[in-house]
């Protein structure tokens, strides 16, 4: 799949695909007859960590996300953000060679 254009990749033993993140950035619309406020940041997941994915897609990322240099806090939220919106399942051995 990484090799028809999905940007999903393994981090500690879990698929994780952020293909629709990478290719349809998040956007916000305002209610009909609403504006909305300035200042909104709608990039929740740190463009290192999206980078990481868009093009080291299909490889195991765990030790390039770990050494990103974000703070703790920044990599606990990014893992959390990774586990709740993109994790697909646990990767599965190659059956077929």
């Amino acid at each position: 799949m990484a090799n028809m254009g999905y940007s999903l990749s393994i981090y500690n033993g879990m698929i994780y695909d952020l293909t629709s993140y990478v290719n349809y950035r998040p956007a916000i619309e305002a209610p009909a007859g609403k504006q909305l406020l300035g200042g909104i940041d709608i990039e929740f997941t740190n463009s290192s960590v999206v980078n990481l994915f868009k093009y080291k897609s299909g490889q195991d990322l765990t030790k390039n996300f770990d050494s990103l240099g974000l703070d703790s806090a920044m990599l606990d939220s990014q893992r959390t953000c990774l586990r709740n919106l993109f994790l697909k399942g646990p990767r599965l051995h190659k059956l077929y060679s």
